[in-house]
């Protein structure tokens, strides 16, 4: 169950990775948005220039104006929000930023950006340990060396005399 369990993470995660490589690559020729908007704010979700933002905005009385509230998905070649705003208070490392307005004349808003290759790393890292790890327990099981513990089980056929597990067959791993 478990390694099932970890095989569909794996496979899910995969699929998510190659959808942002897809994204990042779109994210060079679109400014890809999908915003939620309340009686009081906004919640956006923006894919570009080779990043991923999160940009929100609350100033707690009702402002949409012509706006009713609910999903709104866009696609223009506009400049991302987050880069035309020069007055936010940010952060930035490594193309991650993060950063605000909290102006006394004018209500709070807040973003986040994360580049496309860090969310393509952190999405590939399942995969890779579940394709290593089992290779690793075939390349120790042919090698004649115990799973548990890596020692040399050729003179010791039965059972590992370092930490006492009993060898696999090739066929069980």
């Amino acid at each position: 169950m478990k390694c099932r369990l970890l095989a569909i993470l794996s496979a899910l995660s995969l699929l998510l990775c190659i959808a942002t490589c897809a994204l990042w690559a779109r994210s060079f020729l679109q400014c890809d948005r999908i915003a939620r908007f309340y009686a009081t704010g906004f919640f956006e979700l923006e894919s570009s220039h080779g990043s991923l933002a999160i940009h929100s905005f609350s100033d707690g009385i009702e402002s949409l104006g012509t706006r009713t509230p609910g999903w709104e998905m866009r696609s223009n070649r506009e400049v991302p929000i987050w880069q035309s705003q020069p007055d936010f208070n940010d952060w930035r490392f490594l193309g991650f930023m993060a950063g605000g307005c909290w102006r006394l004349d004018s209500a709070p808003e807040n973003w986040l950006v994360a580049p496309d290759y860090s969310i393509e790393l952190a999405l590939a890292v399942i995969p890779f340990f579940n394709f290593r790890v089992p290779r690793k327990a075939r390349q120790r099981v042919a090698s004649g060396l115990c799973l548990a513990c890596g020692y040399d089980l050729r003179a010791t056929i039965h059972r590992c005399p370092e930490c006492g597990t009993a060898p696999q067959p090739m066929g069980e791993v």
